[in-house]
């Protein structure tokens, strides 16, 4: 037997042996779009007359890591251009130059982030926590595409 709880999300009862059924759901459940569900259940027996039981069963969903992180829409690649910074000649060492900034639609551990410069070589370096990109080296004079 099927049946729909709401618009979002509809379940089937199925039959295990005489005595234990499985409560399965018919679509993937996404945490994100909707992290809980509450289902009322109801058994009917064959007697007459008729006897029912009813159960409230409360899901919460626990998180999985579905969601890559996302940057802001300035540096997001493909979908805008690159992040573009010129540093002035003559720049000192840990001058803040940028601070880049991602988010991560997962929970705790899944969705936090954490940040790297590749092949920027020892022109560059972020903050693996905070984002913020500072010079490696002084007297740079260079326009750089982040």
């Amino acid at each position: 037997m099927c049946v729909c709880v709401c618009v979002c999300v509809c379940v089937c009862v199925l039959r295990r042996s005489s005595s234990r059924y499985d409560v399965v759901t018919t679509s993937a459940l996404d945490r994100e779009q909707r992290d809980h569900y509450s289902l009322t259940l109801t058994c009917v027996d064959a007697g007459l007359p008729a006897l029912s039981g009813r159960v409230i069963v409360d899901v919460q969903l626990t998180d999985v890591n579905d969601n890559a992180p996302s940057f802001s829409a300035a540096a997001a690649a493909g979908t805008s251009p690159p992040l573009s910074v010129e540093l002035a000649e003559r720049n000192a060492v840990d001058q803040y130059v940028t601070t880049i900034t991602a988010h991560d639609a997962d929970l705790a551990e899944n969705g936090s982030v954490s940040y790297s410069i590749q092949c920027a070589g020892d022109v560059l370096r972020v903050d693996p926590s905070t984002g913020v990109v500072r010079p490696f080296t002084p007297d740079l004079t260079h326009s750089l595409l982040i």
